[in-house]
Order: structure tokens, then sequence, then C-alpha cells
């Protein structure tokens, strides 16, 4: 005899029907739950471990929080009894001035990029600071380990760009300039120039456009292994 059975919140027969109707109903319903299990649209609260198959939650289930603003979104992916596992879905990240992303960032091995060269600033609130590989910082930036700047090697006249960090600078051929960008607009930026050759053949350190460094209108590396770094003050280079 025919008796009714749980499946999935739904009252199904079993054995399955014998004809063909009513086979054909019973599986559809069957379906009708796989493909679109229980899910709820006006909850107060996150979902817990505890909101597993026995309350009919199934993977592919939705619980839609709606006390809060924006709304959150969970999926169920697990529905085992006591342990339930419900992951958050990302809602309403959209291109205006504060996106929220209502949880913790992960990036899974890919790159944050930006379009059309466009600049990636990273601007706490308030005293915030930024931390890399470390989860209280004391500084502005702080970072748990070192840090690796660009180092270019040249041997003939070499205009500083935005990309250099460090020159090394090798006259063992003749002597010559190493020029300076014009320090307006990047205050703060140092760049650091080393002379590496023996010899009577010097490195000079130039500007751009009457600036200075330190009052001088260059500096010259005359001795091996000589360097200077220096630092925008937003209009001249300062010796630091």
């Amino acid at each position: 005899m025919a008796t009714l059975t749980a499946y999935r919140g739904l009252q199904v027969v079993t054995p399955n029907p014998t004809g063909d109707g009513g086979l054909a109903i019973q599986n559809d319903l069957k379906s009708l739950v796989d493909w679109s299990p229980k899910s709820v649209w006006a909850q107060s609260a996150d979902p817990t471990a505890g909101d597993d198959q026995t309350g009919n939650y199934f993977p592919g289930s939705l619980w839609l929080r709606t006390d809060v603003s924006p709304p959150k979104l969970f999926v169920c992916q697990s529905s085992a009894t006591g342990a339930a596992v419900w992951k958050q879905v990302l809602l309403q990240v959209v291109q205006d001035a504060a996106p929220q992303l209502g949880g913790n960032l992960d990036v899974n091995g890919k790159q944050i990029v930006s379009v059309s060269n466009g600049n990636i600033p990273i601007m706490p609130q308030g005293t915030g600071k930024v931390g890399v590989g470390v989860a209280s910082p004391h500084t502005l930036l702080q970072v748990a380990g070192p840090v690796a700047t660009p180092i270019a090697t040249k041997t003939s006249l070499y205009p500083i760009t935005g990309s250099d960090s460090v020159v090394i600078a090798d006259a063992t051929t003749a002597a010559f300039n190493v020029t300076l960008p014009t320090a307006v607009g990047i205050s703060g930026r140092q760049y650091t120039i080393k002379r590496v050759n023996g010899g009577v053949n010097n490195v000079t350190v130039t500007t751009t456009s009457s600036q200075t460094i330190d009052g001088a209108t260059t500096n010259v590396l005359n001795a091996q292994y000589s360097s200077v770094t220096v630092v925008s003050d937003g209009a001249n280079w300062l010796i630091v």
C-alpha cells in the first residue's frame, strides 16, 4: 500500500506511482524542489548551522535578510543536521561613491586592476592605517617585511622618470648627467643616484626648470661609490 513520505518539505508517494500519469506528476514535483528548494525572503537574522534539512533547507536554498540596508542574501551550501553551511552572496556592489562589500574581499589569487591607466588609491578614514601583512598597523603604512623598489643601471645621459627609484650610474666610458624630473606636483617623492665607476669621469645630477638641489643647480658625484638621495618639497629638491 502506498504511503506519504517527506521529500524536501513535500509529501510524495512511496513507492513511486506505477501509472504513467501519477509517476510523471511525482517526478515533476521532485524536480521542482530539486531545482528550487525552500527559500525565505523576509528574515531578521542571519541563518545558522541549525537552519538545516530538518527545517526543509537544502543546498540551493536562499535566505534574504531584509532588516538591514543593504539587504543580505545567503545561499545554503550544505544542509546536514546541526551543521548547515550558509554563504553570503555579494549584493549591490555598484559604481557609486561608496560601494559596500559586507565582508572581507578575497581575490583568490587574482589581481585588483584599474582600467584606462586609472589609479588605485587606498584611503583609510580618519586615523585609519594601512597594513601589509599586519593586522593592526601602528603607522600610516606598515609593512611586515622588506620593500623592493626599482633599480636602473645607466651608462649615459639619463632623465629620471616616475617609474624610477634607484639609479646606478656607471660613467666608466664617459662622464654624463642624470636629470631629475620636475619637483612640482610630487612632494615627498625620493630618488637615489649612486655612482659605481672609478676614474675621473663624474656623474652629475641636474634639475629641470631651474630648480635646485639644496640650493644648487647640480650635485656632482666625484668619487667611486658616492651617492645622493633627494626628496621633492613640491618646488625643489632637498638632500636627505
